[in-house]
């Protein structure tokens, strides 16, 4: 029969080594379970945050390339109408000559040739029309030694042809009234591009413009401009857009005539066409389009490599923050392992000497820690072994316990600064919002006729405001507010499109209402989130004091004069909600010292220390107070901006906050 002595080291032995193992299992156990589900945590974030940036790159670089692409686009056809419009000179030019006959005959010993011989129906005609070789010879880029860049000639349905040379060509020269152009111009009775031709002397691709001759309902012969292929592709190369890296010529089959584009054999087979048009790969951004009535197809190349960088270095980011929390949690997680392990082989050799003594003085002790580990975790993680005063193996268990609490709340602080990481990110947004703001202009026009100043305060999170303000020529200025619906990347990348397209169609001087449309247009392209942006754009003629404006769905200005008010205009709907939308041209005549204040929803909206809004009775009250003594433009912006601060008091702002003043200093 075993002794109560015996029984009680064995049970106070076994009750000591079993507590100590289920404790360290159950706390690794929730350890390895917290990590695990940080980490997933922390990885399912990282991947919507990646998917997410991927799909707003996508859609903001095709938007982009389509906007730049069409700039690029109109002018090639310019080009192409240049061609047109000499044509169409020379024709006119011609048919004006056979209603003014000449008294005396011509001079046949220089640009002239005679297809069918000379014919007496010939000789009459170039009596009519030899003033025309004059015409020609003086045109701007057209070189008598250079034919084959730029040729300039006529063929009249006598079989007359005459261009600006001076060479003799005799009575006899090649029926040119057998070749298909002319047949079809004839037929046709409308100027029309000819396909690709290789030129008979040179060997080189060529391409003409052919335009009837027709006098009193009669068709009368043909005006050809010939002009070299390299001739074409250079004027696209004068475009110099910014971001075009390469600019190809290909035929309607795609196949490539010139360029220095890596992309081969741009075709219909690779989606490039009118209704999809747009290639992307890792290395760069292709677009062609169509030329109207041409054969041909123009295909363009864009450097796209800082966008990538941003979304890389955004994704690297992510993946760091990941790889740390790994390492971190997989090294506590070891220590704390490591920990307990020694904790138990200490613990072993105690249980087996505590379990020796016996008595009141050994029981007693253990049942008061017993119950204060039992507490352990569910008030605090602070233990206090001060009430348990012995010098034996229980003042040791207890001290231990004392030890294990420290090394769990050192843990958990780790733990907390673990967390700490994921501030990361918000740190990451609020660097976004100042890289939007940097892209803002400070250079604003100013001259001894007018004053601009402008300035954006970002609010907490990533925001759509965005201003522009530049000459579009020696008189005329423009100025713009807008304000994206949204907060977050989307919401910044929409604004910069926004910018891009507000400077490549404002300089175009196209008018406010037309201007807008057309942004509206471009900016509906591949908004899948469906996002849209309010906005006020106007046209200050520093000479006059007129300013034309049209308002999409933004906030109305103000009108500083002697009695400051709200700019009561029409306002439309705001750009990208829907395609083909017009707006309305508006106009107002400031004096001198008169201003107009725009600005966004942020200003009436603010929220102050009482949360109580700004409003626009206190916006108007300082705008009157303000203006009725000399001001500035400048300062008028850093007056509502101070006081706006003494609104909020220091409180988070959950708007951006963009203003801009136009002051007329000078009456001409």
């Amino acid at each position: 029969m075993k002794s109560i002595e015996s029984k009680i080291k064995e049970a106070l032995f076994l009750s000591l080594l079993s507590t100590t193992f289920v404790f360290m299992v159950i706390t690794i156990a929730l350890m390895i379970f917290q990590n695990r589900i940080i980490l997933k945590e922390n990885e399912k974030v990282n991947s919507a945050y990646q998917e997410d940036t991927y799909n707003v790159l996508i859609d903001a670089m095709s938007s982009y390339a389509d906007d730049v692409g069409r700039s690029c686009l109109n002018i090639v056809e310019h080009n192409f109408e240049d061609f047109e419009n000499l044509g169409q000179s020379v024709s006119n030019y011609t048919q004006m000559l056979y209603s003014d006959k000449y008294a005396e005959d011509a001079d046949t010993s220089y640009g002239v040739a005679f297809a069918g011989g000379k014919t007496k129906a010939a000789i009459s005609e170039i009596n009519d029309i030899s003033d025309v070789r004059e015409y020609i010879s003086t045109y701007y880029g057209y070189n008598v030694n250079d034919l084959d860049n730029l040729d300039i000639f006529l063929v009249t349905e006598n079989g007359l042809v005459i261009d600006g040379t001076n060479e003799n060509y005799g009575d006899s020269y090649k029926d040119l009234r057998k070749e298909q152009w002319y047949i079809d111009c004839k037929n046709s009775m409308a100027p029309l591009w000819t396909g690709v031709i290789t030129g008979s002397v040179t060997s080189k691709e060529k391409i003409d413009y052919v335009s009837p001759i027709i006098v009193n309902g009669t068709f009368k012969g043909i005006t050809v401009i010939s002009l070299e292929i390299s001739t074409l592709y250079n004027s696209l190369l004068k475009s110099n857009l910014e971001n075009v890296k390469e600019i190809d010529l290909l035929d309607t089959n795609g196949k490539k005539i010139m360029g220095g584009s890596d992309f081969d054999n741009i075709s219909g087979e690779n989606n490039l066409s009118n209704t999809d048009n747009i290639v992307i790969n890792d290395d760069a951004c292709w677009i062609s389009y169509t030329i109207p009535n041409k054969s041909f197809i123009v295909c363009f190349e864009f450097k796209i490599n800082e966008l990538y960088k941003t979304v890389e270095a955004y994704q690297k980011n992510l993946t760091e923050n990941n790889n740390i929390i790994k390492d971190q949690t997989g090294k506590l997680l070891f220590i704390m392992t490591v920990v307990y392990i020694l904790i138990a082989l200490i613990l072993i050799p105690l249980a087996v000497y505590l379990s020796g003594k016996m008595g009141h003085s050994i029981v007693t002790p253990l049942l008061l820690l017993s119950k204060k580990a039992e507490n352990f975790g569910k008030d605090s993680m602070d233990i206090d072994v001060s009430d348990i005063k012995t010098d034996d193996e229980v003042g040791l268990l207890a001290d231990s316990f004392f030890k294990m609490s420290e090394n769990t709340k050192k843990y958990m602080a780790e733990i907390k600064d673990i967390t700490s990481e994921q501030e990361k990110v918000k740190a990451e947004m609020e660097t976004a919002a100042n890289i939007q703001l940097s892209l803002m202009s400070s250079d604003f026009p100013s001259d001894d006729r007018c004053q601009v100043y402008a300035c954006m305060i970002p609010a907490k999170f990533v925001g759509g405001d965005v201003y522009a303000a530049f000459d579009i020529d020696d008189d005329n200025t423009l100025i713009f507010v807008g304000d994206v619906a949204g907060k977050g990347l989307p919401a910044s990348f929409f604004s910069i499109r926004t910018k891009i397209n507000i400077q490549i169609y404002g300089e175009m001087d196209l008018g406010p209402a037309e201007t807008l449309s057309k942004i509206n247009d471009r900016l509906c392209q591949n908004n899948n989130d469906s996002i849209f942006v309010t906005a006020f754009l106007g046209v200050f003629n520093k000479k006059t004091g007129v300013l034309t404006y049209a308002n999409a769905g933004h906030n109305k200005p103000i009108i500083a004069d002697s009695t400051p008010h709200f700019l009561d205009s029409a306002v439309g709907i705001p750009l990208g909600c829907f395609e083909h939308m017009e707006y309305k041209n508006e106009s107002i005549v400031l004096k001198e010292n008169e201003s107009i204040f725009i600005y966004s929803d942020g200003v009436p909206e603010a929220v102050g220390a009482n949360n109580e809004f700004y409003s626009n009775e206190r916006f108007l009250k300082l705008v009157t107070q303000v203006t009725s003594e000399d001001y500035s433009a400048e300062s008028l912006v850093k007056a509502v901006d101070n006081d706006l601060k003494l609104h909020y008091k220091g409180k988070e702002l959950w708007d951006d906050i963009t203003m801009l003043v136009l002051k007329y200093t000078k009456e001409m």
